[in-house]
């Protein structure tokens, strides 16, 4: 068995414990070393049309495109999980919102100073 269908049935497995609020836990840290050791990133949260997105990432490096959709072209379908490649832009990507807590923060009104040092 190749190593992508290891990973996705590793990751049926392993699924419920993926869900972006159940981070950190074990589960999040074996996919960091399955994912990291395709040479590829990734990224959980809220789907567009299911509960949870898996995103697979390049980071950058366009010579690792190809893996990435190889192991997305692979995917399982299952009934509350979405998978997309490359990540997307983000809507309120200024904004660090902490509700248990009451904080907000937006970075859009803060002046930034580079300083050598």
């Amino acid at each position: 068995m190749d190593e992508s269908m290891n990973f996705w049935n590793w990751f049926k497995i392993n699924c419920k414990d993926l869900h972006s609020e159940k981070y950190p836990n074990d589960a999040f840290n074996e996919l960091d070393e399955r994912v990291y050791s395709m040479g590829l990133y990734w990224e959980v949260g809220p789907g567009v049309k299911k509960e949870n997105l898996l995103t697979i990432s390049v980071s950058g490096r366009k010579e690792r495109l190809h893996n990435a959709k190889s192991l997305l072209a692979k995917a399982p379908m299952l009934d509350d999980w979405e998978f997309d490649i490359l990540k997307k832009p983000k809507a309120n990507w200024d904004t660090l919102e902490i509700p248990n807590h009451n904080i907000k923060v937006s970075a859009c009104k803060l002046d930034v100073c580079v300083a050598e040092v």
